[in-house]
């Protein structure tokens, strides 16, 4: 679909997008491949299968909308110029709190009660990983887990 969409871009762009397209799941396991993997959307259900189904078109569509229409050909700094306009973007939008937050924080904790002492690396969208109440982050340190957060921005 990006080759589609920008037939001349280089390969290392069309390389970073389709790696970004799939980044999650079981994207550890080549450097961890005996890491025990917690699901974090395990036993989710998604009432409108549309959400899975069309996820790759979703992502182009986002991304064309990153897209600066003054550059006709991908160039070195078009990734970081995108990540940055979806960064503000992001600021600049409410929330939408699910209850995702609270399962994903639920099965973490089963996670860490049943291994002590225990720790986890956890690779989450930002908003998950805030301290704004009803996040993933803040009801997990509500339950006093210790969590250290790296976001990472342009």
């Amino acid at each position: 679909m990006i080759e589609q969409e920008w037939p001349d871009a280089p390969q290392d762009f069309v390389k970073a997008l389709s790696e970004a397209m799939g980044f999650e799941a079981d994207t550890h396991e080549e450097v961890f491949p005996q890491v025990e993997t917690i699901w974090l959307d395990q036993g989710r259900e998604v009432p409108d299968s549309s959400v899975i189904t069309d996820y790759a078109r979703d992502r182009m569509n986002l991304y064309r909308s990153y897209w600066s229409e003054d550059i006709s050909v991908p160039t070195t700094g078009i990734l970081e110029a995108m990540s940055r306009k979806s960064w503000k973007r992001a600021a600049g939008s409410a929330l939408e709190r699910t209850d995702r937050d609270s399962k994903f924080a639920s099965h973490i904790s089963e996670a860490i009660t049943e291994k002590i002492p225990s720790w986890a690396i956890l690779i989450v969208g930002a908003s998950h990983a805030s301290n704004s109440p009803g996040c993933m982050r803040a009801l997990l340190e509500k339950k006093g887990v210790l969590c250290k957060v790296a976001i990472l921005r342009p």
